[in-house]
């Protein structure tokens, strides 16, 4: 093996790989955090069908939270999920090290490199941008769902205390 001046790439500082290491392992926690999020807008969403189907009449008055949480649930599962995704693309970047280095280790073994490398600086910054807004999207989205269920349970509890309702 030549030595690393002979060759026509940088080798790797070991600062480059412990950074490499440090954001693999930072980028994984909050990976299990958007999945996390991922999972529970899919549980609202089961706990909203199950009360559903639970329910022997119409839903009434609170028909129009029960669509509002189902709605909002969805739309955190799906910001969740554009962020989980957006989340893989930066952190492989950011693991890969400089992006020219990179594209050198994947051409030397002869293995495709990741999309990941295809992207430039400008779309890095808007998947940056888009992960920002997605993920401050899908949270706020998940309270709201939970805070109409929330909702609809509380209106349920009047309307079976209310002798007239009952």
């Amino acid at each position: 093996m030549p030595a690393p001046e002979e060759t026509p790439t940088k080798v790797l500082t070991d600062l480059h790989v412990h950074y490499s290491n440090v954001v693999r392992e930072t980028w994984s926690e909050y990976i299990r955090f958007l999945n996390l999020g991922m999972a529970a807008a899919g549980f609202t969403v089961v706990a909203i069908a199950q009360y559903l189907g639970g329910l022997n009449g119409p839903i009434g008055d609170t028909g129009l939270y029960v669509k509002t949480g189902v709605v909002f649930a969805g739309l955190a599962g799906i910001a969740f999920a554009l962020c989980r995704w957006l989340c893989q693309l930066i952190m492989e970047r950011q693991v890969y090290g400089p992006r020219h280095l990179a594209e050198a280790y994947f051409t030397d073994s002869e293995t495709r490199a990741p999309n990941a490398l295809r992207y430039s600086v400008r779309q890095l910054a808007m998947f940056y941008a888009v992960n920002d807004i997605s993920k401050s999207v899908g949270a706020i989205s998940l309270v709201l769902s939970w805070g109409s269920i929330v909702f609809v349970l509380f209106l349920q509890v009047d309307m079976r205390l209310d002798p007239v309702a009952g």
